[in-house]
């Protein structure tokens, strides 16, 4: 595909297109215009110009895609636009605030819009907010781990990623830039990375996105950073115009060649968070450092989770994945507590439950979490929720569902009954109360939220979910009790059980279990088949 990319065009549409045509005329079409920075200029008077292309009267002849807001002042541009993206008028779709966009031909190109304000970073919805969410970035960390891909074709960003000129001798002032962007060009690997909002044309010597004799080899990055459109100095470029195909179509010694002059990666500092401030430390710095480096989180089961989100390759050791006491398949699966088996998950009792009817769901391979979660697990999952429903209405229960990801090496739903005449109301507040007396940050999530677009692969997190499908989430930074969510259900308000917060507490014999077992088998059976 021929593509270009253009700076920030402050409004100036018109004559963009008068300039591309021309260029056209001599080097023949291009597929693709990309805009980062600023595409409108923010004053309403000079942006009535686009009332022509809306009305039809004008005609944008190339797709082009642009970027959100990245100034207070630009937002009401897009006030009628929604976050996810939308064709603004024929050949011009604005690609909303964060995600992958796949081509026809299979190019990805990745992209965040806006930039980073510490304290608007950790709000849950960015509405026509200027500022980049932690939720947003979080999707791009897990981007190529959950695809299972190699890297991106092109990341699109306003603003720089910071320490990009790292390496390179630049004298351009190193404090320009984003930290969470860099953090996004660690995960993403992008073949091309472009960005504006500096009025500076820059093109840096390529980088390698691997480490030389420790790890596989991999393609170079190329950052392109783009001046502001019609500036006067012709060599401080607002237009970068190039051929490309998809990193998958691309043979492998063409894709690994690193042409002279390629560098180490210039973020290798953000890994081992030793030259950043405390505050861009507290929600990154647990996650980003040196692979090499890592301590086991999860000690219990002896498992060596890599799991920092810049890490593409996430695998598991398979003498270790057939250990692991819930994939079905395990010497280790205590099966006399299977109650129930869908294609790719199962129910289970939980061993030391707060109730005889206290279920774990879990699904049958080795999958860690449910922000890892296949689709098709995810399908089943949901299923079993449902049905969990109404079989606790049945009895004449609520539910409440929790999933812990720290120390934890199989993902784990806990389901467990309670007293129907507590709503949802009641159990949020008490939540809530005790996330707060903790000193815990928590998001309340709505229920057609997906965990995986807020909070990425390799993050541990509790989350907590009500019988309306609503949710309580808690990103695990520091240290964290793993009965904390078993003492918030076996408080008096809710359970009443408080000597029963450690499940071991809780064991009953392999008969008794086996006897519960048979009984919740029968009973499920039967609301499984009416629903």
């Amino acid at each position: 595909m021929k593509i270009l990319v253009c700076g920030d065009l402050l409004g100036n549409l018109q004559s963009l297109l008068t300039k591309i045509k021309n260029i056209e005329k001599k080097s023949g079409s291009f597929d693709m215009l990309f805009c980062v920075g600023s595409f409108f200029s923010g004053n309403d008077d000079k942006d009535t110009e686009f009332e022509s292309y809306l009305s039809g009267k004008s005609q944008i002849q190339i797709p082009t895609f642009i970027l959100g807001p990245n100034d207070p002042k630009g937002t009401s541009s897009y006030s009628k636009f929604t976050a996810t993206g939308t064709e603004i008028c024929p050949n011009l779709i604005y690609l909303g605030t964060h995600g992958v966009y796949k081509a026809a031909n299979g190019l990805r190109i990745a992209y965040l819009s806006g930039v980073y304000k510490a304290t608007e970073f950790r709000n849950m919805s960015r509405e026509q907010s200027c500022y980049f969410t932690e939720m947003e970035l979080n999707y791009l960390l897990g981007y190529c781990r959950k695809e299972g891909i190699t890297g991106v074709d092109l990341f699109l960003t306003s603003e720089w990623p910071s320490q990009v000129l790292n390496l390179t001798g630049s004298s351009v002032d190193t404090s320009i830039g984003s930290y969470p962007i860099s953090l996004a060009c660690l995960a993403l690997k992008p073949r091309y990375h472009f960005a504006a909002l500096q009025n500076r044309f820059l093109e840096r010597s390529p980088y390698r996105n691997h480490t030389i004799l420790s790890e596989r080899s991999t393609h170079v990055t190329r950052f392109i950073a783009l001046a502001n459109f019609g500036n006067p100095d012709k060599q401080n470029k607002a237009l970068y115009a190039f051929n490309t195909e998809p990193i998958t179509a691309i043979h492998p010694l063409v894709l690994l060649t690193q042409p002279i002059g390629t560098t180490d990666s210039p973020y290798t500092d953000l890994q081992t968070g030793s030259e950043f401030q405390e505050e861009e430390q507290s929600f990154f710095f647990e996650k980003t450092r040196k692979r090499s480096n890592r301590e086991d989180m999860n000690t219990d089961s002896k498992r060596s989770r890599q799991t920092s989100p810049v890490d593409s390759k996430h695998k598991f050791k398979h003498d270790v994945i057939d250990s692991c006491w819930f994939c079905l398949s395990s010497p280790d699966v205590e099966k006399h507590l299977v109650v129930h088996i869908q294609t790719l998950t199962y129910l289970a009792l939980a061993k030391g439950g707060l109730h005889r009817d206290h279920v774990l769901i879990l699904p049958i391979s080795h999958i860690a979490a449910v922000n890892e979660a296949p689709s098709d697990v995810m399908e089943e999952l949901i299923k079993y929720k449902f049905m969990l429903k109404a079989y606790f209405k049945s009895k004449g229960f609520g539910i409440i569902l929790y999933e812990r990801n720290f120390k934890s090496n199989h993902l784990q739903i806990q389901a467990i009954p309670v007293p129907e005449h507590l709503s949802v109301d009641i159990l949020r507040s008490v939540c809530v109360e005790y996330c707060k007396d903790a000193g815990f940050e928590f998001n309340l999530l709505t229920a057609n939220t997906i965990l995986a677009d807020v909070v990425g692969p390799g993050y541990p997190y509790l989350h907590i979910e009500f019988s309306d499908g609503s949710s309580l989430l808690h990103h695990i930074r520091k240290r964290f009790d793993i009965h904390f969510a078993r003492c918030i259900i076996c408080d008096e308000r809710i359970l009443n059980q408080p000597d029963n917060i450690d499940w071991k507490k809780c064991i009953i014999s392999k008969q008794e279990e086996t006897e519960l077992a048979k009984n919740f088998r029968q009973l499920f059976k039967a609301v499984y088949l009416t629903n």
